[in-house]
C-alpha cells in the first residue's frame, strides 16, 4: 500500500457559493459558518488525526501537519470562539449573574489538581446555596504572566433571581487563595477580556497553553448553541436578521502531491453592538 504524504496548510480566503450547504453554529451574538469541499472526484474519509482513506483506491495517506505552534494557536482560536458562543447564550448581564476570580496562593499549573479543585469548589457551592439546581456556571482556567494558573467563573441563576454572594462566602468555599466577586453587566466586554484574541496582554501568553489543554468546563443547566445545516445564502440571511457581521475568516487545504483532498473555509460573525470595553473585569 502506498502511503503518500499529504499536508494541511493555511491558504488565502476561499469563496463559498450561495448554494453550497454549510454547517452553522449559531447564537444570538455569535455565529460560525463552516464549509468543507472535497477536491476533484476523489473521496477521502478521515481515519485518525493524521490519516485519510482514499475510498476509491483503498490507499491510506498520512497527513503532515503544519508547525506545533501554528496548530496550537488555531486550536485555541476554535476553543475561545466556542467559549464566546456559550457565554453569549447563557449570560445577559443582570443581577442574577456574577463574575468570580479565584487565585492560588502557590504556584500551580497541574491540570489534575485544577480539575479536582473545580470539582471540590462546585460540590461545596451546591451544598452552601439553596436550590443549587437552578445555578449554572462556566469555569475558565488561564495563565498569569508568571505562568501560574488562576480560575474565572461565570455564575448565574436560571430563574433570574438576584445572586447575593460575598467575597467572604466564596473565599470560604475556595480555600486556596484570593477571590474577587463582581457583577457582569457588560457581557461583550467580558468575552473580550477572557479571549486572548481580543486582549493583547493575554495574547502574549498563548504559548503557555499545551496542546489539547482543557480551558473551560461547564456545570449546571448550560444552554448549547444550535448546529444547523443550510445553504450559504440562508446562513448569510440568518446573520443579517440577527445583526451579525463577519469579522474574521480562515481557509485550509488538505492536499497531496497531485490533488487537493479537502478545502475547509470558515467565517466568523459577531453582533454589531459588541464592545471592547473590558477594563472593569481586570483584577
Amino acid at each position: 500500500m502506498n502511503n503518500n504524504k499529504i499536508s494541511v496548510v493555511k491558504t488565502e480566503n476561499r469563496p463559498i457559493e450561495k448554494g453550497d450547504i454549510v454547517t452553522v453554529y449559531f447564537s444570538e451574538k455569535y455565529m460560525l459558518i463552516s464549509h468543507k469541499q472535497s477536491g476533484g472526484d476523489v473521496g477521502y474519509k478521515k481515519l485518525s488525526d493524521n490519516q485519510y482513506l482514499n475510498t476509491a483506491t483503498g490507499e491510506i495517506k498520512t497527513v503532515t501537519k503544519s508547525s506545533k505552534e501554528f496548530r496550537n494557536v488555531y486550536s485555541l482560536r476554535k476553543t475561545f470562539f466556542r467559549l464566546s458562543v456559550l457565554i453569549s447564550l447563557n449570560f445577559v448581564g443582570n443581577n442574577s449573574e456574577v463574575f468570580i476570580s479565584l487565585t492560588y496562593d502557590k504556584k500551580l499549573t497541574d491540570e489534575k489538581t485544577i480539575s479536582r479543585d473545580i470539582k471540590n469548589f462546585w460540590g461545596r457551592f451546591c451544598r452552601f446555596v439553596d436550590d443549587y439546581k437552578l445555578y449554572k456556571a462556566i469555569f475558565i482556567s488561564e495563565y498569569q504572566q508568571n505562568f501560574n494558573k488562576h480560575l474565572h467563573i461565570l455564575l448565574g441563576r436560571n430563574d433570574n433571581k438576584r445572586i447575593s454572594l460575598s467575597d467572604p462566602d466564596i473565599y470560604s468555599l475556595w480555600g486556596n487563595g484570593y477571590v474577587d466577586v463582581r457583577p457582569i453587566y457588560d457581557v461583550d466586554g467580558l468575552i473580550n477580556y477572557l479571549s486572548p484574541f481580543h486582549n493583547k496582554k493575554k495574547m502574549e501568553r498563548t504559548s503557555f497553553y499545551k496542546p489539547y489543554e482543557k480551558i473551560f468546563r461547564c456545570r449546571g443547566q448550560i444552554n448549547r448553541p444550535q448546529k444547523l445545516k443550510m445553504s450559504y445564502e440562508s446562513a448569510l440571511k440568518l446573520a443579517d436578521d440577527n445583526n451579525l457581521v463577519e469579522y474574521k475568516n480562515s481557509s485550509y487545504e488538505v492536499s497531496s502531491d497531485d490533488m487537493i483532498v479537502n478545502i475547509i473555509a470558515k467565517k466568523y460573525f459577531k453582533s454589531k453592538k459588541g464592545t471592547d470595553n473590558y477594563e472593569r473585569f481586570q483584577l
